[in-house]
């Protein structure tokens, strides 16, 4: 058994950061039931989609059902309450009360629900100023100050080219959901939840777990005032600890300690650097940093990036290439990991996505759906709540 079977979690969720989360509550044995718009579902389904179906959709989706429901229908909101009552979760990632204007606002929820563990994920947060406004991903890259730390040293204003905002919030949820769901299990057991409480409403936003990825950058400042730059591929607080350009192209080269530092300067053919009073420690080789570069650039410059990275393992310093991303999904290392999978797309072929990221003898099995088809369950779905209506009925009437 996967250490979530028998919890069921309802995804009203689209785009990243919320689909990641129920993504990874299914990895770990949920049942994912996907509600979405009659009207072309998760947007995500459209992004990237030239051949009918989105490899970005299914990146964030596999194991889960979808079923399309009218919120905005007293039907649909029927099914979803009868849904809701058999399930254990609820994520949504609409903007804070539009959930609670299509009929289930959070008093509702705890009243009719009160088993569930709620989880909203939100842009700005469901307080102050912003959180009415609309979010996506790179608007808090740069709301949340990493785009004036991203870039060459003196620029700043570089978005990451990864939805780390979304990733980021979406692990948050996941993990909170999961600590949530531990809570209720232990009232349960020892009965602190005797009322058939014991459920949860969870608050996520994109700009709050950004801040908490900027968390050495911001405890820094708050606690000296000094404002973190950009420093482009060199580390703000440890040198050297960067990318370097060799004969042939670049090596990324963490030099993390004073020891390593030593390895590093007798790797480069430089002992002399070891007794020079201006890098005795990190925090003068910080203070130091240009002419520390001047000397080690010239370096590392000599040889191919094969031959340093060979001689920098050989001496335990932390070194690796610079890849392109086809390059590193094709290298051994990923092979051998396991992290590229292959799986149907539900329109008669498949896509090659990457796997869960971990590993444990208590996970296996972990992709047992393909990505859904929008909709595709939906009949499924409430034939099986009907059923289960007609048996509590039936149980009732005894």
């Amino acid at each position: 058994m996967l250490p979530l079977e028998g919890i069921r979690a309802v995804d009203l969720s689209r785009n990243i950061a919320g689909p990641l989360c129920t993504m990874l509550l299914g990895d770990l044995g949920a049942e994912v039931v996907k509600v979405e718009r009659p009207d072309g579902g998760d947007e995500a389904r459209n992004h990237a989609a030239e051949s009918g179906v989105s490899p970005y959709f299914a990146a964030l989706n596999r194991n889960k059902r979808s079923m399309c429901l009218d919120l905005k229908d007293p039907e649909g909101a029927r099914a979803l309450a009868a849904l809701l009552r058999r399930s254990d979760v609820l994520v949504d990632n609409f903007r804070p009360g539009a959930l609670g204007r299509l009929g289930f606002r959070d008093e509702r929820l705890e009243r009719e629900f009160p088993h569930l563990v709620v989880c909203h994920i939100s842009g700005f947060g469901r307080t102050g100023p912003w959180a009415q406004a609309a979010a996506y991903d790179h608007i808090i890259q740069g709301f949340s100050g990493l785009m004036s730390l991203t870039g060459p040293a003196g620029e700043g204003g570089y978005r990451t080219n990864t939805s780390v905002a979304d990733i980021v919030a979406g692990l948050f949820a996941a993990t909170t959901v999961v600590a949530s769901l531990r809570g209720r299990e232990r009232g349960e057991r020892t009965g602190a939840h005797d009322d058939g409480q014991g459920g949860d409403i969870v608050h996520v936003s994109l700009l709050a777990g950004l801040l908490n990825a900027l968390c050495y950058q911001a405890a820094t400042y708050l606690t000296t005032g000094e404002a973190a730059a950009p420093t482009g591929n060199q580390h703000p607080y440890i040198v050297p600890y960067g990318t370097y350009a060799t004969r042939n192209g670049l090596v990324n080269v963490c030099v993390g300690n004073d020891r390593l530092f030593g390895r590093f300067c007798k790797t480069l053919g430089l002992p002399d650097l070891i007794s020079d009073e201006r890098f005795g420690s990190n925090t003068a080789r910080v203070r130091n940093r240009d002419p520390l570069n001047e000397l080690v650039e010239p370096a590392l410059a000599a040889r191919t990036s094969e031959k340093w990275l060979a001689a920098f393992r050989e001496e335990g310093i932390p070194c690796g290439p610079v890849h392109t991303l086809p390059e590193a999904l094709a290298h051994p290392q990923v092979e051998a990991l396991g992290l590229v999978t292959r799986v149907e797309d539900g329109a008669g072929g498949h896509f090659r996505h990457l796997g869960p990221p971990f590993e444990s003898g208590r996970l296996t099995g972990v992709i047992r759906r393909r990505p859904p088809l929008l909709g595709e369950h939906t009949a499924e779905i409430l034939a099986e709540l009907a059923e289960d209506s007609a048996r509590q009925g039936s149980e009732g009437n005894r």
